[in-house]
């Protein structure tokens, strides 16, 4: 059985987040980021996890860096992991 945490993100929903975007509109492509710092306020962090008897476990990272307000930096730190689960809505 698969078992999928935190925040799964398509390679599309990641192309749309842009230099000069607001925390909201960041919020509305990527949903609520799995961690937020009260110390590094200015830094929203995504990670997804897959565990999975067939491919193993994977694991993908994105953060987006703020500053003044709005985006300045997307990282992708390892691949999205591409899976067919549908997130669970909630």
């Amino acid at each position: 059985m698969d078992i999928q945490q935190g925040n799964y993100i398509t390679q599309a929903e990641l192309d749309q987040v842009k230099a000069g975007m607001s925390p909201a509109q960041v919020q509305d492509i990527l949903g609520t980021p799995l961690l937020v710092d009260d110390f590094h306020t200015d830094r929203w962090d995504y990670v997804f996890y897959l565990k999975s008897p067939r491919k193993g476990n994977q694991r993908s990272s994105i953060t987006v860096f703020f500053n003044n307000g709005v985006v300045n930096q997307v990282r992708q730190d390892t691949p999205l992991v591409e899976t067919k689960l549908k997130p669970v809505e909630s």
